[in-house]
Order: C-alpha cells, then structure tokens, then sequence
C-alpha cells in the first residue's frame, strides 16, 4: 500500500514551487521560453515587416500580369525569389487588402 505523502514533503514542493515563481515571475511562466517580442507578428516594423511588404508587392505585380490568383501561383514565386511557399501564400493573402488601400488612398 503507498504510504501517504508527509507533511514536511508538501512543505518542501510549495517552497520549491514559491522560489520557482519568484524566479520567473507569476505572469511569464507561459511565456518562458519564447522570443522577445508584442505578439504580433510583424506588425510592428523591423526588416521582417520589410521583407513582407517586398513579397506582398511582388505578388501584386503578379496579380495583375495573371489577372488574379492562380493555382501554385506561391509556390513558383518561392522558387523564383527564395523563401517558403508558406511566407508567399501568406503575402497572397494579404496582398488583396493592401491592393483596395492602395486604390482607395489613390481615389481620394
């Protein structure tokens, strides 16, 4: 039969558990271990944000010599310009709403 734990056991994990706290901070124990950042993405600036927006005009050009979207469309430019297909299928994404800001600021 397991015995029960003791006392001075419990005493020692909650000691171990308030000194662990304290170390990392009650709020960051989710945290630990991830990069610096706002959580946002790119979204705030920086050469990634800079990168994107490259991509994402890239793409614009494309839209309009293909008249839209096509099939493997990010995959080809992710052999032809270097980076992953999944960073051009993410600047396919955007590049719409970027295209309607444009001619909206171009409108006024």
């Amino acid at each position: 039969m397991p015995s029960e734990p003791r006392h001075s056991d419990q005493e020692a994990v909650e000691t171990f558990w308030a000194a662990r706290r304290e170390d990392v901070g009650t709020g960051r124990l989710q945290a630990a271990g991830r990069r610096p950042g706002d959580g946002r993405g790119n979204q705030s600036g920086g050469s990634g944000r800079a990168q994107r927006e490259q991509a994402v005009a890239v793409v614009l050009a494309e839209f309009q010599a293909a008249g839209g979207s096509r099939r493997g469309m990010a995959l080809r430019l992710a052999r032809e310009h270097g980076g992953s297909e999944r960073v051009w299928q993410r600047a396919m994404t955007e590049a719409p709403a970027q295209y309607e800001r444009e001619q909206a600021a171009a409108s006024r």
